[in-house]
């Protein structure tokens, strides 16, 4: 069994994102579906390994400077 921990930052960046779809789409319905896609992508990939413990530290969203950010 492994354990699945959201750091501070990916939690902001959660909420953040939920925001920003809330806003641009009007509805918090299609947010929340689109947060919880979010967080069944990161179980998945917690299955991947097999240490104990999956610490998600950042979540980018895709329209965001991906490269930048890594070379910061």
């Amino acid at each position: 069994m492994y354990q699945l921990r959201y750091l501070a930052q990916a939690r902001d960046d959660l909420l953040q994102i939920k925001r920003s779809i809330a806003r641009e789409t009007g509805s918090n319905a299609i947010a929340l579906r689109y947060t919880e896609k979010l967080r069944q992508q990161c179980r998945e990939l917690a299955f991947r390994y097999r240490g104990a413990l999956v610490e998600i530290v950042s979540i980018i969203e895709g329209h965001r400077d991906i490269e930048g950010l890594f070379h910061s």
